[in-house]
């Protein structure tokens, strides 16, 4: 990560244990403080071996919901 530029920080519990997810996989949260081609950077980090997402959106979706406050959803499109 820092290769590309990123600030990885192994993510936390509050109770300062490494947080693991239900596949037993560790999170990097990565600050970048630029991204000048989000896609290019989604393909590069997508290309280290075992990394298996990322979170950065780079396709619009065909619907969006909007939560409303009195529990329900809204569909946008």
């Amino acid at each position: 990560m820092e290769e590309l530029r990123g600030h990885p920080k192994l993510r936390m519990l509050d109770e300062g244990y490494v947080y693991v997810t239900e596949n037993g996989n560790l999170i990097l949260d990565t600050l970048f403080t630029s991204i000048p081609d989000i896609r290019k950077k989604e393909v590069e980090l997508k290309s280290i071996a075992g990394v298996l997402e990322v979170g950065l959106f780079t396709r619009h979706a065909d619907v969006y919901y909007k939560a409303k406050e009195d529990g329900s959803f809204e569909k946008l499109h």
